[in-house]
């Protein structure tokens, strides 16, 4: 695998000699095969755009044939795989796999030999490429942009042993942040482990959530606003992420001095989504950090406040966030007009282990080591990913600089 390159190297890059402008349509096609029989066609694998992940080249998840689809279009292994709706969410994936793809999605390689398949993929990742998607897109709902659109962008495009010095940069900082990726996965893994070893006895002593509470809550319904002069600031759904509170940007609400005493959020207390449209998102929490001012939280959140004589927040919240109890849970989610719901007695009911505030402490470092090693391997991986976007702007070009 060749190595990534040093400040040095980009700055002392060649000359662009022999670099010519041409348009998409003149090195890429659009392969348009379709099957009115995949399974009998032999094919194994349905890939849709929700398999496929934003700013990802590979493709990691799949359905199967079995289970029935109206899919039509084929693609073959070292086709690019380019989500044409909702071109923002910027999907774009190399399938090292033949299957049978959603129609939103087009399926393009090479047209000849004068462009090596390796740098195709670069050159879609390009800001230039997405704007121009972007630009040519159409549509309030689901915007779209067609083939014809993409084919007439003009790009910077280098010759062929260019091509594989460019190609063989990117693809080896790409493998260093799926290294990365993996990396973060397997902490995760062992996050979980070690919570489940903790937890695991058989003869533990358990109780209900219940039990352990002194209070759980539903959140402020009176509508946030962006002002940030007025009004106090309200925790929602899309601050709760990864597990911790984001408190940058958050709206801010009027409120009456009831609804401030009411809704006031407490260090150590627990927010936990009651409900959203993805089903796995029901059930996320975090743990209330140490607010600089006054802080609220929001009607589709629920407040949880242990009695900490029996339960350390942060024991609580690492129980709650647990795989099993989780699990659990999703058994209490009810669907309901297009949103999947959960309320306070589907949670109050679950069971939690029993351990002395020694132990929740101890298992509580045991998860801080974990947590940390994450966090290191997290900023890793954003600094992979902005090496990886500087690499492609400063190696493939746009066009006017040609």
């Amino acid at each position: 695998m060749p190595k990534l390159p040093t400040a040095k190297t980009l700055t002392n890059a060649p000359p662009m000699n022999g670099w010519r402008r041409v348009k998409f349509g003149d090195v890429v096609e659009c392969v348009n095969d379709t099957v009115a029989d995949p399974q009998a066609a032999g094919v194994e694998r349905v890939v849709g755009l929700d398999h496929l992940d934003p700013g990802s080249l590979h493709i990691k998840r799949w359905a199967s044939i079995e289970d029935g689809t109206t899919f039509t279009r084929r693609f073959k292994s070292g086709q690019v795989l380019f989500g044409k709706r909702r071109a923002y969410q910027r999907k774009l994936a190399v399938a090292d796999f033949d299957g049978i793809c959603s129609g939103a999605i087009l399926g393009l390689e090479p047209k000849a030999d004068d462009l090596i398949p390796e740098l195709l993929p670069f050159i879609m990742q390009t800001e230039d490429f997405w704007q121009h998607a972007l630009d040519t897109s159409a549509g309030s709902l689901s915007p779209r942009t067609k083939w014809q659109d993409l084919a007439r962008y003009e790009l910077a495009f280098p010759p062929k042993e260019e091509q594989r010095r460019i190609a063989d940069i990117l693809w080896a900082a790409d493998a260093h942040l799926e290294s990365l990726k993996d990396c973060a996965k397997t902490i995760v893994a062992l996050r979980e482990a070690v919570l489940d070893s903790e937890l695991a006895s058989a003869g533990m002593k358990k109780a209900l959530l219940s039990e352990l509470l002194l209070f759980i809550e539903y959140g402020c319904s009176k509508r946030s606003s962006s002002n940030v002069d007025s009004g106090l600031p309200i925790v929602g759904i899309p601050n709760v992420v990864g597990g911790a509170i984001n408190s940058k940007n958050l709206h801010r609400v009027e409120l009456t001095k009831e609804e401030i005493k009411r809704f006031s959020l407490k260090c150590g207390d627990i927010l936990v989504v009651r409900t959203n449209g993805n089903p796995d998102y029901v059930g996320r929490g975090a743990v209330v950090p140490l607010f600089t001012e006054t802080t609220v939280f929001a009607s589709y959140l629920l407040r949880l406040r242990f009695d900490t004589d029996k339960v350390l927040p942060e024991f609580g919240h690492a129980v709650l966030q647990s795989k099993r109890f989780r699990q659990s849970v999703r058994k209490e989610v009810k669907s309901s007009a297009g949103n999947f719901n959960l309320n306070t007695q589907g949670l109050k009911k679950q069971e939690m282990p029993l351990l002395s505030l020694s132990d929740q402490a101890l298992v509580i470092s045991k998860l801080k080591c974990v947590e940390d090693s994450l966090g290191a391997c997290l900023n890793q991986q954003q600094t992979a990913k902005e090496l990886k976007a500087r690499l492609i702007a400063s190696l493939i070009p746009p066009s006017i600089e040609v």
